[in-house]
């Protein structure tokens, strides 16, 4: 198992490293856990970002004082019960603002490439994005002080993919648990970390075939220090990983003998953690990675039937998850991913795709509900060669005039974010699409897709 940190170095998209290069991909493959610290939860007008320091002052007239006071008399094993009580009645009522969370840390989950995020943090934020972004009821949430999870298997879905899991490694503010605030309760908290593979084998099994990246964790706190520690003694192979943490390594004696650890056992630091979740974000929409996962896509024909999936590129990420599925589930797809990259004979490829293919599913989101819109603005309109040319053809394959039936493609809308079945109604689709049955994946998930696969073809 690998750890990753963050470096503040800035890399262009043509620029990449091979370091870099083998992270994204391993990261792409789902090969990484991530942990998440709270210095990166929120928007930096929110307590500079940190997530657990906000939520500290939104009790501000609860006073320092008053604060060492209970400390003194009350940090029994459960810690500061006034300041827990508070903190329950305050989430009872609003369990995070979404629109408080960072943009970049959102556009991160939502890519879905950890299906395990462990937080560091014991406030609900990320709990909510998370909660937002799987729905149905598709996310599991374990809590470390919760004896019941420990027995949670962590294995794949009816359809081949790990289930989203957000693991509380410090507790959670939640009426019915813990959470770590005292230094009391942290030292009641390693003893379950300690007890590593005997009370969390589960876990940690889990954590044996995958790499780590951590990202805005306390790594000068020497409570996450102790609970790192935790790991690495119940996991084998722990380097070889990366971490996005800020050291000082001027003044902090510290810090350096902590880079000097992490360069020991092969634990890549990558800096400033804003910094780093920016630019991994920048890297994750960059030209290299899409062609590094649609290469394993575009040409996957085999003995499944054949489907041509037609996208906007802003699309890409969600629509490779669906593609993968399929792929999965045995059928051939095609996601041209040449129309982000260039190259010959594109046209023919996309029109040969498109007369072979059985199923034809048109992506419906946000930026196809942007270029509809625009589609009559002779100042606004945009070429785009999903719509104008994708579907012009797929609408000649099936035009009702054409007495070649057997060229005909069953045809499957399905939306994405942004894109409601109201939508399909009020906007200027081809008629052919409003025709068919449309499949809401956000809504309805992977289960509707085979659903609508086993009743068209």
């Amino acid at each position: 198992m690998g750890r990753i940190i963050n470096n503040n170095k800035k890399v262009e998209n043509d620029q990449y490293s091979d370091v870099e290069k083998e992270l994204v991909h391993k990261i792409v493959s789902g090969e990484y856990v991530l942990v998440l610290g709270p210095d990166v939860i929120l928007k930096d007008n929110y307590s500079e970002g940190n997530s657990v320091r906000y939520l500290n002052e939104q009790f501000q007239d609860w006073s320092n004082d008053n604060k060492k006071q209970y400390l003194d008399e009350r940090a029994t094993k459960r810690g500061l019960r006034e300041f827990e009580s508070m903190c329950y009645s305050y989430y009872d009522d609003d369990c995070g603002t979404l629109g408080d969370i960072s943009l970049d840390v959102k556009e991160l989950i939502e890519k879905d490439f950890f299906k395990l995020v462990i937080t560091t943090a014991y406030d609900k934020y990320l709990e909510c994005l998370m909660r937002k972004i799987y729905t149905d009821n598709k996310l599991t949430v374990l809590n470390i002080y919760s004896n019941a999870d420990k027995t949670y298997q962590f294995i794949k879905d009816e359809y081949g993919e790990d289930k989203p899991v957000l693991f509380y490694a410090f507790g959670k503010i939640d009426s019915g648990y813990d959470f770590a605030y005292s230094d009391t309760d942290k030292l009641e908290l390693l003893s379950r970390w300690l007890q590593g593979k005997n009370e969390w084998k589960n876990l940690y099994n889990y954590l044996k075939n995958k790499k780590i990246l951590a990202i805005g964790c306390k790594h000068d706190d020497w409570f996450f220090r102790f609970f790192w520690y935790c790991l690495s003694s119940n996991i084998e192979n722990m380097g070889n990983g990366n971490v996005a943490i800020s050291l000082d390594t001027e003044t902090s004696e510290s810090d350096r003998n902590l880079k000097k650890y992490l360069e020991h056992i092969q634990v890549k630091n990558h800096g400033d953690a804003k910094v780093f979740i920016r630019d991994l974000n920048t890297k994750l929409r960059g030209e290299y990675v899409y062609g590094m996962i649609s290469d394993s896509v575009t040409y996957a024909y085999g003995k499944g039937k054949k489907i041509f999936i037609s996208y906007a590129h802003e699309d890409f990420f969600t629509t490779y998850l669906i593609a993968r599925f399929l792929l999965n589930k045995g059928y051939s797809v095609w996601m041209d991913s040449e129309k982000l990259r260039g190259g010959n004979g594109y046209v023919k490829r996309i029109t040969d795709a498109i007369a072979q293919c059985d199923v034809f599913i048109p992506i419906l989101s946000t930026q196809v509900k942007k270029d509809l819109a625009n589609i009559n603005d002779p100042m606004e309109k945009i070429g785009r060669y999903y719509k104008d040319d994708e579907w012009n053809q797929i609408i000649s394959y099936n035009n009702m005039d054409n007495e070649q039936t057997s060229m005909r493609k069953k045809i499957i809308p399905m939306l994405i974010f942004g894109f409601t079945k109201d939508d399909v109604n009020k906007l200027k689709l081809p008629q052919i699409f409003k025709n068919n049955h449309v499949v809401d994946w956000v809504n309805e998930g992977y289960s509707a897709i085979v659903k609508s696969l086993d009743e068209n073809i």
